[in-house]
């Protein structure tokens, strides 16, 4: 893990839930965090060590708290230099990569996600998605 053992209430991590997803929608939809983000999409690209991105191998496409969690250890014990030439990884993502994988996995831990949807389009797509799910769904 990236800190220190220490707990949180779990009643602190389900309000923050309830707040973002609104009031049982954690429960009801089972949802789980996605990112938009380049941290999650290098994890992606990292887990299947792809020498060249690639949209259809990376979106879509999901992420353990337990890869998470071996790449933080990777992250950690490389140099940044070592860091550039592991495969997945962009060479100027180098020096941010392990702060981020750090923050992922927290962010899984606090929802009590042990997988996460990977998506490397933005959060207009999301909203748009939530929307026509919901006129879908009435």
């Amino acid at each position: 893990m990236c800190r220190k053992k220490g707990s949180r209430s779990s009643s602190r991590a389900a309000g923050f839930s309830s707040r973002l997803y609104g009031i049982g929608a954690r429960e009801k939809y089972n949802a789980r965090p996605l990112d938009a983000r380049a941290t999650f999409t290098t994890l992606a690209a990292v887990e299947k060590k792809l020498m060249r991105y690639s949209h259809s191998e990376v979106h879509g496409s999901s992420l353990t708290l337990g890869e998470v969690r071996r790449q933080a250890r990777l992250f950690r014990e490389k140099t940044m230099a070592e860091r550039k030439e592991i495969p997945g990884l962009e060479p100027e993502r180098a020096d941010v990569i392990l702060a981020g994988a750090c923050l992922i996995e927290r962010i899984m831990t606090l929802f009590h996600a042990q997988r996460a949807i990977v998506s490397d389009q933005g959060v207009r797509y999301g909203l748009l998605h939530e929307r026509l799910n919901r006129l879908i769904n009435c």
